[in-house]
């Protein structure tokens, strides 16, 4: 451990040294909307939108949960050692749990962020802005006590942001990922479904398709790169994709309805309810919007996006 860290977070403890309490460090899990913590997290860190409990286990989540916990307890108790140790558990349990849900570049950007080589610059970051981390500290300190985990999240996604800047990708990669398209897939079917939690045969359906539909895609993948093999296999992969639907669909998804309220949209009041439905949901389509722009940062948001333009334009989701 640095000293210029230590010394940094000393400085922390004159913020709480007049409130120290006897807390024990290892305190009680009780952040029952650690969902929502982690979508406010990373919200501020990537300024990406996305809900990560389609695929977060509960065993990954009840470990953050503990981390969360055990650091409220340290900054209680004025160990800031034992703070910054969370911290880089914490990190480095989500930076695994971001690899799980395809997240990879926000996985590759907090791991790289927290490895021996960027420890440098770990601390150059919070030395040069420790004036406005102690600030956000005393922020995430209130909040975390008061549970609210949305703005604590929101806050501790802030100073990560600073402390180890999110990596995000230059440009797209046309190489295909089967990962990071069934991740797409996993954000699209979540967000659509009328209710997530529980899987109905439309969302079991749209799942399968997807997994019968990677090698198609790859054959388009490598099209769009110039490679001419691609056709070698696209018309064979299409079929067997076709054939999945023909033996496997029974209007379990009603795309009738999808494509009535499509027509509905293209009649003369169209346009005016097509604005009354972007202006009752403005923020939210342009999150989504901003995250199909930005589809290569996360697989999975952009999924989402796409869903939510869907859902909210269309007036369409699935059970």
């Amino acid at each position: 451990m640095s000293k210029m860290i230590l010394i940094s977070f000393c400085i922390i403890g004159l913020v709480y040294g007049s409130g120290v309490r006897g807390v024990e460090p290892n305190m009680a899990g009780n952040y029952d909307h650690i969902e929502l913590f982690l979508s406010a997290f990373m919200n501020n860190y990537t300024h990406t939108q996305y809900n990560m409990s389609a695929c977060l286990t509960p065993k990954t989540q009840a470990s953050l949960d503990q981390i969360l916990a055990a650091s409220l307890g340290y900054l209680i108790f004025l160990d800031f050692e034992q703070v910054l140790q969370s911290y880089e558990q914490f990190i480095t349990s989500l930076a695994d749990a971001c690899g799980v849900c395809g997240l990879n570049q926000v996985e590759m950007s907090l791991k790289q962020g927290i490895s021996e080589k960027s420890k440098v610059w770990f601390e150059i970051n919070l030395a040069y802005n420790s004036e406005k981390i102690l600030s956000l500290v005393e922020s995430l300190k209130g909040e975390l006590e008061l549970k609210h985990y949305i703005e604590a999240g929101g806050t501790l996604g802030t100073i990560t942001s600073i402390l180890i800047p999110f990596d995000a990708p230059h440009q797209l990669s046309l190489t295909f990922d089967q990962s990071m398209y069934l991740s797409w897939w996993k954000g699209f079917i979540y967000t659509l479904s009328i209710n997530p939690k529980k899987t109905g045969p439309c969302n079991a359906f749209l799942s399968k398709f997807a997994n019968q539909t990677v090698n198609p895609a790859m054959d388009i993948s490598q099209l769009a790169q110039g490679k001419l093999s691609g056709f070698t296999t696209l018309f064979g992969d299409l079929a067997s994709s076709l054939t999945f639907v023909k033996n496997n669909y029974t209007d379990v998804c009603m795309f009738d309805q999808l494509e009535a309220n499509i027509i509905e949209l293209l009649s003369k009041t169209g346009a005016e309810e097509l604005f009354a439905r972007y202006a009752s949901r403005a923020l939210t389509i342009n999150a989504a919007i901003f995250n199909i722009k930005n589809c290569q940062t996360s697989f999975y948001a952009c999924g989402q996006g796409v869903a939510t333009l869907i859902k909210y334009l269309l007036n369409w989701s699935i059970n």
